[in-house]
């Protein structure tokens, strides 16, 4: 993974969000009938036909959608291997509370030289965690302000 794919992504033009508009919408039109494989047909001089297993088309339809919707998208592989410095990006939380969270051995990472790298599965591992606990805590006050008539 580059600095690049992290940092840099590309906001769409007004030509692709609506392209990515239309394409969403028969492409989700297409999944919502169910086939395990999809035929794709690409609009290049051969004609050429690809076929692409139905949940990649699940993942191509979510980039669709967030383009379609103005937002740049990233693809990230499962396994790649991060600085701090892009870890914490991602997270959206600065590099030295990132070296905290490191350091109290919540996300495991492993140096290279005097380096730390980190397993974007456990980033994501960490977050999903966070945001699972942040999600109960604001069930329970939801709840606790419920039962105690604060009109919410």
């Amino acid at each position: 993974m580059t600095p690049t794919t992290l940092h840099n992504p590309k906001l769409p033009t007004e030509q692709d969000i609506r392209i990515a508009t239309e394409t969403s919408r028969k492409l989700a039109k297409m999944i919502s009938k169910g086939p395990s494989i999809l035929r794709l047909k690409m609009a290049v001089k051969n004609g050429e036909t690809l076929e692409i297993p139905t949940s990649m088309a699940h993942m191509i339809l979510d980039m669709l959608e967030q383009t379609a919707n103005g937002k740049a998208v990233t693809i990230i592989p499962f396994n790649t291997e991060m600085t701090t410095q892009q870890a914490a990006d991602f997270l959206n939380v600065s590099r030295p509370f990132f070296i905290q969270l490191l350091e109290k051995n919540q996300i495991p990472f492993y140096k290279v030289g005097t380096h730390r790298r980190i397993h974007f599965k456990d980033v994501l591992n960490y977050k999903t965690t966070i945001d699972n606990k942040r999600r109960e805590t604001l069930n329970a006050l939801a709840k606790q302000a419920q039962e105690l008539d604060m009109g919410y």
